[in-house]
């Protein structure tokens, strides 16, 4: 669908087969079509009957860009009660232009690890050294905590 409404508005709009470049990604895609449809839009020279063609364009590139937030991939790869929830309420937010009622309860698991003794990690080292072997702990230390199950 994605591709379908970008060739006919891209044959349309900028004369180009109806065939993409497969090397062009989609947001390239978009960014492109929407700056010509922005300035044909604008444009002085433009009537009524082109900018109401040129703002149903855009409507439909917004639509492409809906689209193309839903990775086809993002339930099945991982079919949790979350993600499904998530996706319904994202495809709500998209059809009805608002913020929607949560799908479902929620929780939240928040892991805090061992504490870090700062001053014995940091005995007699300078500052800058400190900060960076600190960061890097920390870093380890998290990475670890959120590949635990």
């Amino acid at each position: 669908m994605i591709n379908a409404i970008l060739d006919r508005h891209e044959r349309a709009w900028l004369d180009k087969p109806a065939a993409a470049d497969p090397a062009d990604s989609v947001s390239l895609r978009v960014k492109t079509l929407r700056q010509h449809l922005l300035a044909r839009w604008a444009a002085e020279d433009c009537d009524d009957a082109q900018r109401s063609k040129a703002r149903e364009a855009l409507d439909d590139v917004q639509l492409v860009m809906q689209l193309y937030s839903y990775p086809g991939d993002y339930v099945s790869e991982k079919p949790t009660l979350e993600r499904m929830a998530e996706t319904v309420e994202k495809f709500e937010e998209d059809l009805e232009g608002g913020l929607v009622r949560p799908k479902g309860k929620r929780a939240a698991r928040v892991i805090l690890g061992q504490p870090l003794d700062v001053s014995a990690e940091t005995a007699n080292l300078r500052p800058r050294t400190a900060a960076t072997e600190l960061t890097a702990k920390l870093e380890r230390t998290i990475k670890s905590l959120m590949s635990t199950p």
